[in-house]
């Protein structure tokens, strides 16, 4: 506040009688000249209006005080990045994960490394997980439903064919230990080509237009994008992507 303001609104002073006999004497300011002041207050320590309302009342008195104190902390910009602000509330979808049924297999070998994909595809939500592994044998498959059960849990169940790198004593005891249950399915039962409809066939064909002129043995750097464009692109019986 300007000076020659602050003398001019000297002669406006209002005087309130205390309880204990005391003489309480408020300058009373223009609307302006208050914003300035409250302004000033609250530039102090960037407190709420409640405090820059008080502080104000001390010295000065205007008509509206704690308006103007709410406009003046609502117009700061400090204030305004430093508050809390809401999170958005985004829907998730909630899949009942110890009743999914995964159906897992193996694709390779590709490359002069003889890598192998072991491909799980959910049989309700078709949800594609795919992990890379060096040979095609009990260690690899095992390692790869570790990392399945890490993200959606161990109290699904498994379903595969009967190779030895899925039905073996290291694979029994994994899923004894997170109470998943494993099933042998028939190579004639319709339930037998989701993981070959939905999951090897689809990667077969990512893998001929993604690794196009590309040595396969760099295929780790693009099985995550691999898998997005799976879980994007297998449509729900609903008419819905696993991300939808």
């Amino acid at each position: 506040m300007a000076a020659s303001s602050y003398a001019a609104t000297l002669a406006q002073v209002l005087v309130f009688p205390d309880e204990g006999e005391r003489i309480l004497a408020a300058v009373v300011l223009e609307e302006a000249d208050a914003i300035r002041r409250l302004t000033q207050i609250h530039s102090r320590a960037h407190r709420q209006n409640l405090w820059v309302y008080t502080v104000f009342n001390m010295e000065c008195y205007t008509p509206g005080a704690m308006q103007l104190a709410i406009k003046v902390c609502k117009s700061c910009h400090i204030c305004s990045q430093m508050n809390y602000r809401r999170k958005l509330k985004v829907e998730r979808s909630v899949v009942p994960y110890e009743k999914a049924c995964f159906f897992f297999d193996s694709k390779g070998p590709l490359g002069k490394r003889k890598l192998y994909v072991l491909v799980c595809v959910e049989a309700t939500y078709r949800i594609c997980h795919l992990s890379l592994m060096t040979r095609c044998d009990a260690r690899s498959v095992a390692k790869g439903l570790m990392s399945l059960m890490s993200v959606y849990g161990a109290g699904c169940q498994l379903v595969s064919d009967g190779g030895p790198e899925n039905n073996n004593k290291i694979n029994s005891a994994l899923l004894a230990l997170g109470s998943t249950a494993h099933a042998i399915s028939n190579a004639y039962r319709p339930s037998a080509e989701i993981c070959e409809s939905l999951g090897i066939r689809p990667l077969a064909k990512m893998i001929r237009a993604t690794m196009f002129e590309k040595p396969l043995d760099t295929i780790k750097e693009y099985l995550t994008f691999m898998m997005l464009i799976l879980n994007g692109s297998n449509i729900h019986p609903m008419g819905k992507t696993p991300h939808q």
